[in-house]
């Protein structure tokens, strides 16, 4: 055996002798003398006794323990090694996507999994709540939190900005299960918005404690697509508004590969919006976003891939005129006249328009000309 090797088992033997002296203070023998093995057994042992000593306790949390167990017994591995006259691939003492390591977190999650049991029996109705909306979450993805509120509050027939509502989200924000986000609107008369989405440890309790597997967080992807939380709001925000006027949106369009003059090889829009059989690349224009020779080649790339058509959507009225002013100059300096759809957020949600009615045709001539 190597000597790095040796060490990882040495680092991961410490780790179980901590772990049992946390869980199980009571043990009084010399730790040194007792196999790996054995001392997973009194970790499992110990977390069982302290389980079992609370009256009550569901389905969910026993099968917990047993999940618990059962990680233990995989991570021991590492600190045996493998049986005389097997082989196996060394296990790593970190998971995938974390640097802390397995046993840790386990004694850490098997600390939050009892204090949430005594949670549950004095405040049932708080704890169903908190399970909802972990439950809502991890079979959704959302990543929008009044969008989750009003998800839990139809679950339970409570209203979205009732109170049991909004301690529900405090509650799990505190315990460190759900990470909340701030967001400016840049539409007219908007309130800040908050995106959420599970943390790690949140997602270790919706696997553990619920047996949820949780789909793929919508605002982690979308926050690799457009960086700040503004942003993803405001295309959060087109995508309601595409919906409300009958679109199927897809928030999480492919690359398109591009031929022609395009100076960029690909070109991913915001949005893709089908209606009736044909699909609209849909840009979101706001304060934040690309600028000078940059925009002139996202523009380009945006000619090239929609075929000149060009549906830009922005927060508002202000804003809009912006925008057609900077695609005038730029079609101006190109010799190119893009056929271009606009629409802002701010006048146009909640009109009851269909389809093509949100959008307004626009001439492009240079912006000299512009009234």
């Amino acid at each position: 055996m190597n000597t790095d090797a040796k060490s990882k088992q040495n680092g991961a033997r410490k780790e179980l002798e901590w772990v049992v002296n946390a869980i199980g203070p009571e043990t009084t023998r010399d730790l040194s003398q007792v196999e790996s093995r054995k001392l997973a057994a009194l970790v499992v042992e110990s977390v069982r006794r302290k389980l079992e000593q609370e009256q009550t306790r569901s389905a969910a949390l026993k099968q917990a323990l047993e999940n618990i167990q059962s990680q233990v017994e995989s991570a021991i591995e590492l600190s045996d090694g493998p049986p005389v006259g097997q082989s196996k691939e060394p296990v790593s003492l970190y998971s995938q996507g974390s640097e802390r390591r397995p046993l840790r977190r386990l004694e850490s999650l098997s600390r939050q999994v009892e204090k949430w049991q005594k949670r549950r029996e004095r405040w049932p109705d708080a704890f169903a709540r908190e399970a909802r909306l972990l439950q809502t979450l991890a079979e959704t993805g959302e990543g929008r939190r009044i969008v989750a509120a009003k998800m839990l509050a139809g679950h339970l027939g409570l209203n979205h900005g009732c109170g049991s509502i909004v301690r529900t989200f405090v509650q799990l924000e505190r315990s460190g299960w759900i990470e909340l986000i701030a967001a400016k609107s840049e539409t007219i008369g908007a309130v800040n918005h908050y995106l959420l989405r599970l943390t790690d440890r949140g997602v270790m309790v919706c696997k553990t404690v619920l047996e949820l597997n949780p789909a793929p967080s919508q605002l982690t992807e979308l926050l690799s697509r457009h960086q700040t939380p503004s942003r993803v709001l405001l295309v959060l925000q087109t995508a309601d508004l595409l919906r409300e006027a009958g679109y199927t949106v897809d928030l999480f369009p492919n690359r398109i590969a591009l031929s022609g003059n395009s100076e960029e090889r690909t070109f991913v829009p915001d949005l893709v919006a089908s209606w009736r059989g044909s699909a609209l690349l849909v840009l979101v224009a706001g304060k934040v976003g690309a600028e000078g020779e940059v925009q002139r080649r996202r523009w380009r790339g945006y000619y090239d891939a929609a075929g000149g058509e060009f549906h830009v959507v922005t927060p508002s009225p202000k804003r809009e005129q912006r925008v057609k002013g900077d695609v005038w100059d730029w079609a101006h300096l190109n010799s190119l006249r893009p056929e271009l759809w606009m629409t802002n957020i701010s006048d146009v949600r909640g009109q009851g328009l269909r389809g093509n009615e949100i959008w307004t045709r626009e001439q492009v001539y240079p912006r000299s000309l512009a009234v």
